[in-house]
């Protein structure tokens, strides 16, 4: 797996499945769809306390979620460059 060189950019592995249930209401998926496959991107003001933070941008790779959210690797990569420039 191909790690991006940014101390910024952290992956995570969610055995459980716990993060992907929790962020299903803020993506506002369909009752009892995870939120997994999901990119996204939060500001430096981003908290995770105990409820996840709502991220500035997100896309996605998956069925029956709005389409103009559909991961595309070039609108992704815009949205995150305009975060990392807000301070």
């Amino acid at each position: 797996m191909k790690r991006l060189p940014d101390s910024q950019v952290v992956f995570f592995w969610d055995v459980k499945g716990e993060l992907a249930r929790s962020y299903s209401p803020v993506l506002k998926l369909k009752a009892g769809q995870p939120a997994w496959d999901v990119y996204m991107a939060f500001d430096r003001a981003a908290e995770w306390k105990a409820e996840p933070p709502v991220p500035n941008y997100w896309m996605h790779q998956l069925g029956g979620v709005a389409p103009e959210w559909r991961l595309n690797g070039d609108t992704l990569a815009a949205e995150i460059k305009k975060i990392l420039q807000t301070k």
